[in-house]
């Protein structure tokens, strides 16, 4: 792949386009997140005007999942928009909603003030979807009321959370009705209605298994030990914290990996282990810094400050 790029990729399609798409395909398998981006784009570069605005468009959007992944947000933000405008003006609403509901997920962790929801194109989406697209409008309606619940817009948020749960109801793959008890359970979390976030949370995780994005189901095993630290189950909060760890790594997942030490951080803390607990917030602190994940930031840093004190 490299060398047909550095050869300057003698014609649009043909050979060397099918070589940069499997070594992008390759390149996700092992969680080579920016080779991936690179790679699909260089798949868009060779693709001739005649591609398909479908197949384009599918295109756009793997690059932007494989680049959103490497929490390059900035890179993420056009191909996402690209794969949404492309998917809509080829009335493919499954590809249109997941590139819409990525797109509005990485809004909610940029954490940009001057980032906005596009209601129209939203508002288009869920008109098109109908009731015969269920999940595409689950996953859709669940990150948009994330979006809002993460600027503390309660009003705004809670219309979409309810309708995402009515469409949850009727999805027929895992993904989707994972990620709507998975929000559900962070705004119940950040409503301190701990019993109903470990409900949903505890939801979520029997799910997992069956989710086809494995990089994605891990995320909330981080979420549950939160809930477990505050109760004070801190036993549970360990044993829980610790392999999220494990499950972040063997999945590249690093928002979970630095969440996940934090919690360590947090039980460890609460049970007196001091060493222990500054070992795991620095550990945390270490993978924010790679992934720019709040969160992580956010529970890390009181315990390095709070272990030696």
């Amino acid at each position: 792949s490299e060398h047909a790029h550095r050869a300057g990729w003698p014609s649009p399609g043909g050979v060397p386009d099918r070589v940069v798409r499997s070594a992008a395909e390759k390149a996700v398998a092992v969680g080579a997140w920016g080779l991936a981006g690179a790679c699909y784009e260089r798949a868009l570069a060779t693709s001739g005007p005649d591609t398909p605005l479908g197949e384009r468009a599918g295109i756009e959007l793997r690059a932007g999942k494989a680049v959103r992944r490497n929490f390059d947000y900035a890179t993420a933000y056009p191909h996402l928009r690209s794969a949404a405008e492309l998917a809509e003006r080829a009335g493919d609403c499954e590809t249109w909603g997941e590139a819409l509901s990525w797109l509005t997920g990485a809004e909610v962790l940029e954490r940009v003030s001057d980032v906005a929801i596009d209601e129209a194109m939203v508002g288009r989406f869920i008109a098109a979807a109908g009731e015969s697209h269920a999940d595409a409008r689950a996953l859709v309606l669940a990150n948009v009321a994330q979006h809002y619940f993460s600027r503390f817009d309660i009003a705004a948020a809670v219309p979409h959370i309810e309708q995402a749960r009515v469409a949850a109801e009727r999805a027929g793959r895992a993904g989707p009705r994972h990620l709507v008890a998975t929000v559900d359970g962070l705004h119940r979390l950040g409503a301190l209605d701990l019993r109903g976030a470990g409900a949903c949370f505890r939801d979520a995780v029997t799910m997992g298994s069956d989710h086809e994005d494995q990089w994605q189901a891990v995320w909330t095993e981080g979420c549950l030990p939160l809930v477990e630290a505050l109760t004070g189950h801190l036993d549970d909060a360990e044993s829980g914290a610790a392999a999220a760890v494990e499950a972040s790594v063997a999945t590249h997942q690093w928002n979970l990996h630095g969440l996940a030490s934090a919690c360590r951080a947090a039980a460890a803390l609460g049970q007196g282990r001091v060493t222990d607990a500054e070992e795991q917030a620095i550990v945390a602190v270490q993978s924010f810094r790679r992934s720019e994940y709040f969160w992580a930031g956010a529970v890390g840093y009181p315990h390095v400050v709070a272990a030696p004190a």
